[in-house]
């Protein structure tokens, strides 16, 4: 399946036109389906209609309305004492705030018992990192006291000294691998849930989680993405392998892809770029891309924007068989 992300009214390729003419364009162009902003019910049925699935993403562990005034606390702690910073766009909320974590878990529950989705992907399910360019800034956290005094008490581990840095020196040195493992159930525990609450308004429906495109520790250690343990609630892992924002080489798309699929259960749909200009590439690249992130993968893809892949009928082109 080809599935595009970022359907809106306001992609000047589709001005005028009904959601059902819309559906059928996107269905005449290769789409098997799409990530919908316009989330309202005569949207599902038009698209649905054309022959298209539809989905919708949800944010998690990420601010993108008013949090960090409502909930000063839930701000990620770093080991060196302040808060985690605000990279340009980015602003992360730890995932270990009772109240950001209910808040999620009611939209969810909201949004799959108003629409009849196809599927629904969690969005920003991790700890903290903006990693959607070829420089990283990578940090350890939450070592804020609610964390501190949750992973305590579920390890059974005593922390004598909850100042920030203190904490971060001797859970980093001394109870490594608890901790880290800790960091990945608080992921798992969230996951676990939201699928709990998907599946009792849509049993049918097909759930996914966008996962940061890295192999190895990383994964683990910064943001706490256990494929192997988040793979077993879903139906699909769906690895953003941004090839160009990233700084990396067309050939680590279907590393990267390969590699999740090694390490799980769940089905593979990577995500790959379709950005609009400036940020386009050629088709005959976008062609190579394609080919690795199917091999890698399952066989299915996102591509990440349609407004982008609007805008270059070569590239369309490229979507049939």
């Amino acid at each position: 399946m080809i599935i595009f992300y970022g359907l809106t009214a306001q992609i000047p390729q589709l001005a005028g036109m009904s959601p059902l003419e819309i559906g059928q364009k996107l269905r005449e162009i290769g789409g098997d389906g799409v990530f919908l902003k316009e989330l309202r019910a005569d949207w599902v049925d038009a698209l649905q209609s054309a022959g298209l699935h539809v989905y919708a993403s949800q944010t998690i562990f990420v601010d993108n309305a008013d949090l960090w005034q409502r909930f000063p606390d839930s701000l990620p702690i770093t080991a060196d004492g302040p808060p985690s910073p605000q990279e340009e766009w980015y602003r992360p909320l730890r995932p270990t705030h009772g109240k950001i974590r209910e808040l999620r878990l009611a939209q969810l529950t909201q949004l799959t018992a108003d629409l009849p989705l196809d599927g629904v992907w969690l969005d920003f399910i991790r700890w903290p990192a903006r990693w959607e360019k070829s420089e990283l800034r990578l940090y350890d956290s939450s070592f804020d006291a609610e964390t501190l005094a949750q992973f305590s008490a579920e390890r059974d581990i005593d922390l004598p000294n909850r100042d920030p840095r203190e904490a971060a020196r001797r859970l980093l040195h001394h109870h490594r691998e608890e901790w880290l493992d800790w960091r990945c159930g608080v992921i798992e525990s969230f996951v676990a849930e939201a699928v709990r609450r998907i599946r009792y308004h849509r049993p049918a429906a097909q759930i996914g989680l966008f996962t940061i495109p890295w192999i190895g520790d990383d994964l683990r250690r910064v943001v706490g993405q256990d494929l192997g343990q988040l793979g077993r609630h879903v139906n699909a892992l769906s690895p953003m392998v941004y090839h160009r924002l990233c700084g990396q080489s067309i050939g680590w798309v279907g590393q990267v892809s390969g590699w999740a699929k090694a390490h799980t259960d769940a089905a593979i749909w990577p995500v790959i770029e379709t950005l609009p200009p400036p940020d386009s590439y050629p088709a005959a690249e976008f062609a190579e891309v394609l080919r690795r992130a199917r091999q890698g993968g399952s066989g299915d893809l996102i591509l990440f924007k349609l407004d982008g892949l609007l805008a270059d009928t070569a590239k369309q082109s490229l979507l049939h068989p």
